[in-house]
């Protein structure tokens, strides 16, 4: 691209905005660019929206993928654990009988002060 056109399009660029700017203010062209503006701005905000569920969906799928991947490996875990129950005289077996408690030791001097 020449220099010779740049200058040309920028030229161009300036005297339209120039012209924007020169328009006088009416009642009906006031309207029509307040609703421009306000189009403008409807248009960024819904699509703002439509950016930011999106996200939430992806946020919500990767929560619930690393949920499931938890709850496989507490799963995996409860599986692998022996039952203690069993194994203590539940069934089968000689049932154990309370420990008897260990008889007193006598002080070192054999009789108690008064």
């Amino acid at each position: 691209m020449s220099i010779t056109k740049l200058i040309k399009d920028q030229t161009k660029l300036f005297s339209e905005i120039d012209k924007k700017f020169a328009e006088k203010v009416t009642p009906q062209n006031y309207q029509a660019r307040i609703k421009a503006v306000t189009d403008t701005q409807e248009k960024r905000i819904e699509a703002r929206i439509k950016s930011l569920e999106k996200q939430k969906a992806a946020a919500v799928a990767r929560y619930d993928a690393a949920i499931k991947v938890e709850k496989e490996a507490l799963a995996k875990i409860k599986s692998h654990q022996p039952d203690l129950k069993q194994r203590q005289g539940g069934t089968g077996g000689t049932p154990r009988k309370p420990d008897k408690p260990a008889p007193a030791k006598p002080r070192a001097g054999g009789t108690k002060k008064k």
